[in-house]
């Protein structure tokens, strides 16, 4: 009995240490993206240019449907300085594409956002898309959002994705 209660201590500590580590590797993460969110307020309020001004945007492009391939789904986030706009979804298929359109106040949706619905918008709030800030212009290479994974297509202001040499569309 004493056995099975040092070995049922054991698990429950090394439980517990599992998650703390995977509680701390998310609390860094979001203290990134927090500060990255700070630092893009404070451009948008010193820069002098309208707030309201659409300046973020991003898109994300992912198989929606499992007849089609090749990533023909999207959603794109256009938001101002302070996180408001609308995020534009179409969902491709082999016969039919259907479009939707949700409100974002404050980055959240006003009715519940998809998976990459939401990965638009917090890739556009954090300066990952076309309207980029002062931290990097045309071509520049950024990193992505913390806890996304592929496909998630960057554009920089000449519609290059960052780090790669082909042309997806767009232009100057």
């Amino acid at each position: 009995m004493v056995v099975f209660l040092v070995f049922l201590s054991l698990v429950t500590a090394l439980a517990a240490l599992a998650f703390a580590a995977v509680a701390c590797a998310r609390v860094r993460t979001l203290e990134g993206e927090n500060r990255a969110l700070l630092n893009r307020d404070f451009e948008v309020r010193s820069s002098g240019v309208d707030p309201r001004a659409v300046r973020d945007v991003a898109v994300v492009h992912y198989d929606a449907l499992e007849e089609m391939s090749g990533a023909r789904s999207f959603s794109v986030a256009l938001l101002d300085g302070q996180g408001d706009g609308v995020v534009l979804t179409s969902i491709n298929g082999r016969t039919e594409a259907r479009t939707y359109a949700k409100a974002v106040i404050a980055g959240e949706g006003e009715v519940l956002l998809s998976t990459e619905e939401y990965r638009a918008v917090r890739s556009a709030r954090l300066g990952y898309g076309p309207a980029g800030g002062t931290t990097g212009g045309a071509g520049t290479t950024r990193p992505r959002p913390a806890g996304t994974e592929e496909p998630v297509s960057v554009l920089s202001r000449s519609g290059h994705v960052p780090g790669e040499g082909r042309h997806t569309g767009g232009g100057e």
